[in-house]
């Protein structure tokens, strides 16, 4: 698909976008013009936690995947409202 035709599509999309919705949609899209450096930056001081994993219990460590996924369950529901 050439990239006028994308571009008139996505037009053609968020003319159906509410407007307190158009708000996040903009930050979404600055966002993924994000520097790519920047998010390595980030990547990497994430990663200085990944050797603390091993010294978890396993009860603590199903304690927090259950709260995750029910976090991440509640989100997915509040962002279909």
């Amino acid at each position: 698909m050439k990239p006028a035709s994308i571009k008139k599509r996505m037009i053609d999309e968020l003319e159906n976008i509410p407007e307190d919705k158009l708000q996040l949609l903009l930050e979404l899209i600055r966002s993924s013009k994000s520097n790519l450096s920047d998010l390595q930056a980030k990547r990497r001081s994430i990663t200085d936690y990944a050797g603390s994993w091993k010294e978890i219990d396993s009860d603590q460590y199903n304690a927090m995947i259950k709260e995750l996924r029910d976090r991440r369950e509640k989100a997915r529901r509040e962002r279909d409202v």
